[in-house]
């Protein structure tokens, strides 16, 4: 009986595991996206509480430290919104990569499953090949002994 090979299956284990490690690139690329959101609302919030403040005290060193708080929030908030574009480009592109990886890893192990589907067929019809001859091989034995008993007769 002949055993199981795919001859791709080399290719297909790497396929496997760069899926994989581009998988987690992605997670990593998402994570860090979900982290710049993160501190941008937090800057955001500062912002607003900030504003909050000023608003309540409305002296002139209090304008003037808050004006130099906002500012430094504000360039923050500029340096971390475009951190976040960065970070979006950066996710869509390892995106596109691990979908390209996983486009490939698919067609090789649909392929795969394929060949074992055609190995399995081929197996089962050879089982039924082989006891069909046994059975002949029996039915003619036997046929053949009872006209042995039918002649001596």
């Amino acid at each position: 009986m002949k055993r199981f090979q795919f001859q791709q299956e080399a290719l297909l284990r790497l396929k496997r595991q760069l899926r994989r490690q581009a998988e987690i690139k992605l997670w990593q690329a998402q994570h860090k996206v979900n982290q710049v959101k993160a501190r941008l609302s937090s800057l955001s919030n500062e912002l607003d509480r900030l504003s909050t403040i000023q608003l309540a005290h409305q002296s002139e060193r209090a304008t003037w430290s808050w004006c130099l708080g906002a500012r430094a929030l504000q360039m923050d908030i500029a340096q971390t919104q475009q951190e976040l574009m960065e970070c979006n480009q950066s996710c869509e592109s390892v995106r596109a990569d691990f979908q390209k990886i996983d486009v490939e890893y698919e067609a090789l192990n649909s392929l795969r499953i394929n060949k074992w589907k055609e190995y399995r067929s081929d197996i089962a019809a050879e089982r039924q090949m082989n006891l069909d001859e046994s059975a002949m091989r029996k039915w003619l034995t036997g046929s053949n002994d009872h006209e042995e008993t039918e002649l001596d007769d």
